[in-house]
């Protein structure tokens, strides 16, 4: 999933490290972040939690649950 995204951003300081980290290493790099570009994961709660701006992406897998907005933010 985060392939797509990734090749779809030109600009040399996007780089996508999904699967690639260790939780100190994740740490690490969510706090030197401008902006994280995720999946609905645990990146998405360690940003949040370090104030940090955060785009999710969401994929439904079951259209007959809807999406919730439990957070300040947008869902497009």
């Amino acid at each position: 999933m985060t392939y797509p995204i990734w090749k779809g951003i030109d600009d040399p300081l996007c780089y996508n490290l999904a699967g690639q980290l260790k939780l100190d290493e994740l740490l690490s790099l969510i706090k030197k972040c401008r902006l994280l570009i995720t999946v609905n994961s645990l990146p998405v709660h360690i940003a949040s939690a370090l104030k940090k701006p955060v785009v999710v992406v969401y994929a439904k897998t079951n259209p007959s649950i809807p999406l919730a907005n439990t957070s300040p933010g947008t869902i497009f």
